[in-house]
């Protein structure tokens, strides 16, 4: 009896609060609505009957699509962030995990955004929602600081820096001059989409580890197959991705190429990954995930 006194203590208001968010969720009548809507007014009117309604009144007809995709986004970004702190653990580190992946974009985005001369302030009004943190601004830094400085002194303090770490960690592995400062030449050969797809890779493996070390039953088990699954599409779009790859024509180099990139968790590995490094075109790749 002493333990119905107990019961939910921790987890009560929380799972309220998921199955209200659940019930928040559109249902087919209002997909119905908005796939009949003939313009973005119509679209917006549809929105309002639905959970939205609160970030959409104020809005102008019709609405830009740019702006419609932020309201939207931050929504879910202030959903999630009240759930957290609502949250104890294992739920609250799970959400900050989750939220790694969104911040690791916008990461990414900032610093390229910074090195094509894009408005500082821009980048951060199209930066996600969902990968908002304390200390965006500093990676203002990259101004006019190489990488491995704005490394040093920027990224290892966000919290992401551990996935930078591991990720500069491993691509000094192959380097002839395994010097931090040679960080910045190195990171030449790497583009926006090389560099986020080797983070992602990272985060996903420390994503798998802590849902198959701290979560248990019907939990573990369904984000254990959710994170193959991500794993397995992720693989599937890089391999892709590289098949018009001018400079990947050698079959050696594809492969070792590839090995650098796709992920070694999900349902395709091991056993085709070998079908789907040496992949060359669309057919391979289709036989290869059949």
């Amino acid at each position: 009896m002493s333990e119905l006194l107990f019961f939910n203590v921790d987890e009560g208001y929380t799972e309220a609060v998921v199955r209200g968010l659940k019930k928040s969720f559109l249902e087919e009548e209002d997909y119905n609505a908005l796939k009949n809507a003939t313009n973005l007014v119509d679209f917006k009117t549809a929105l309002e009957a639905t959970d939205y309604e609160e970030v959409l009144q104020q809005e102008p007809n019709p609405i830009p699509v740019p702006r419609l995709q932020t309201l939207l986004k931050q929504k879910l970004a202030d959903d999630m962030q009240y759930l957290q702190a609502q949250a104890s653990s294992p739920l609250y580190e799970f959400i900050d995990l989750m939220r790694h992946g969104y911040m690791i974009e916008n990461t990414v985005y900032i610093i390229e955004g910074i090195k094509s001369k894009v408005d500082f302030e821009v980048l951060l009004k199209r930066a996600d929602p969902l990968g908002e943190f304390p200390g965006m601004r500093t990676i203002k830094a990259a101004e006019s600081e190489n990488y491995a400085n704005v490394y040093q002194t920027v990224l290892i303090d966000l919290p992401v820096g551990k996935y930078f770490h591991k990720f500069l960690e491993d691509i000094l592995v192959g380097a002839a001059n395994k010097d931090i400062n040679a960080i910045d030449s190195i990171m030449k050969d790497y583009t926006q989409e090389k560099t986020k797809n080797l983070l992602k890779k990272i985060w996903l493996t420390e994503m798998y580890k802590f849902c198959t070390t701290e979560l248990s039953g019907p939990s573990r088990e369904i984000m254990e197959d959710l994170l193959k699954f991500e794993s397995d599409c992720m693989t599937m779009q890089i391999i892709y991705n590289s098949l018009g790859n001018k400079d990947l024509t050698d079959a050696k180099g594809r492969e070792a190429e590839r090995k650098q990139y796709i992920h070694r968790l999900g349902k395709l590995y091991p056993g085709r990954d070998r079908e789907l490094t040496q992949a060359d075109n669309l057919e391979k790749l289709k036989l290869a995930v059949a």
